[in-house]
């Protein structure tokens, strides 16, 4: 078991945008963006942030060896538990020109460790606005709650079978407010089985041949489903989480022939394909002139497939003391495809993200 505690605070984030029209001379000066009225997240200000999360987890495995027909055989039995509380606040503030008449506009040509200088929070110069929102906070937990049985049998001389299941039950909470001021309560449990089986065969005690498949699961994180919007420059735009979004499942195949020439090294080549369904993705949606809003969508299937090599090699051919140094590569070709249909995606024919 084990316990983590893991903390991020953000205790001054500034932002300033400075613009220059095109056709301006060299020695024109750039002018800070500082807006009348109102702010927002894209505007000079300031931002900061406190996150805290603790994780509770602990395991329990037991190994039961047997023999059958007079191979040795083994079960393996345990269980898992973790549980994730996180608490996410945030503070966002905006610079704002104090009024419209005799503003000092002198203040928006200065550089940015002087342009908010205290002697310029002033009725002619600028203002901080509060543009912090209910949704700039949210609290979340999980809890995962797993079991497994896995089966390795030895069915002939060449031949060894591993197999099992594992259940999970997972809960996510999340508890903020939208930026329509309309409460947000999440709270999903789902159970999944997931089935894993890996066939082993042995040419000679150097080569071998082996044959997996599996299902897991994926899931969104708190992240991707909080509503909190924070402006990120290097988009440029705002990045918001989907309280919609739901867990996914992948269907994982492999056949892999392994050669082991000699001690510490392997030669490998594998052909894999796997197929999700539910993935989350980072998406592109505009909200009005000038507005640039990034968020999490899950697209409806995706599959990856291809092949990998991969070579482990100690160099005891020039030496018997050189063998601690050894050369390690791994090389793959990946075809990746997703499905956008009924997405309504203009581009249906891409890979998946990541």
């Amino acid at each position: 078991g084990g316990f983590n505690r893991n903390t991020r605070d953000v205790p001054s984030l500034r932002r300033l945008t400075y613009f220059r029209n095109f056709d301006a001379e060299e020695t024109d000066p750039y002018i800070a963006y500082i807006p009348f009225g109102s702010s927002t997240l894209n505007n000079g200000g300031r931002f900061y942030s406190s996150l805290s999360e603790n994780v509770v987890n602990g395991n329990l495995d037991l190994t039961v060896p047997f023999a059958l027909a007079g191979n040795k055989q083994s079960v393996k039995v345990g269980g898992l538990y973790q549980k994730k509380d996180r608490s996410f606040d945030a503070r966002v503030l905006g610079y704002v020109r104090a009024t419209v008449g005799g503003f000092n506009s002198s203040l928006t040509r200065l550089p940015q460790d002087s342009i908010f200088a205290p002697e310029n929070i002033y009725d002619k110069g600028f203002l901080l606005d509060e543009i912090t929102n209910d949704g700039d906070t949210y609290d979340a937990n999980s809890t995962l709650s797993a079991a497994y049985v896995l089966f390795d049998n030895k069915i002939a001389e060449k031949l060894r079978i591993s197999w099992g299941v594992r259940m999970e039950r997972f809960n996510q909470q999340l508890n903020a407010i939208n930026y329509s001021q309309i409460p947000v309560n999440i709270d999903r449990t789902t159970t999944d089985w997931l089935p894993s089986a890996n066939v082993t065969y042995s040419l000679n005690d150097k080569h071998q041949l082996r044959l997996s498949a599996s299902r897991t699961v994926t899931r969104p994180e708190f992240r991707e489903l909080a509503p909190f919007a924070f402006y990120d420059f290097y988009l440029p735009g705002t990045v918001q989480g989907d309280t919609t979004l739901t867990s996914g499942t992948i269907y994982n195949y492999d056949l892999r022939y392994e050669l082991y020439p000699g001690q510490n090294q392997l030669f490998s080549v594998s052909l894999f394909y796997k197929k999700f369904n539910n993935p989350v993705e980072f998406t592109f949606s505009s909200q009005g002139a000038g507005t640039r809003n990034f968020s999490f969508i899950n697209v409806p299937s995706a599959e990856n497939y291809g092949f990998e090599v991969e070579i482990r090699k100690n160099f005891d051919f020039i030496n018997a003391g050189w063998e601690s140094l050894v050369f390690f590569t791994n090389a793959a070709v990946i075809r990746s495809k997703i499905n956008l249909e009924g997405a309504g995606a203009y581009d249906t024919d891409r890979a998946l993200q990541g």
